[in-house]
């Protein structure tokens, strides 16, 4: 699992960071802590899953607990082939 946090702010975050292309060529899920209107949420797109604000404390240990039953199970992820083209 890849985390990026990205700091909470009212407006639209342009911000993509550097390390995004490597996490998504990685290809393990990212948990995604940040607003909702910012750039990797618009990569990521509208379904994907693994995010929440920065201060949802019960948010995160739900997406960890997960992520970690996902991880014991051994279950398959993959980002959808746009996202990987883009970054090409």
């Amino acid at each position: 699992m890849n985390v990026i946090i990205e700091a909470e702010n009212k407006g639209l975050s342009p911000f993509l960071p550097a390390k995004f292309p490597h996490c998504i060529s990685a290809n393990k899920p990212i948990l995604y802590l940040g607003p909702k209107e910012s750039e990797v949420m618009r990569l990521l797109g509208p379904n994907y899953k693994f995010i929440s604000s920065s201060n949802n404390v019960n948010k995160i240990k739900s997406l960890i607990n997960e992520l970690f039953k996902n991880w014991k199970l051994e279950k398959e992820f993959s980002f959808e082939n746009e996202i990987i083209d883009y970054l090409g």
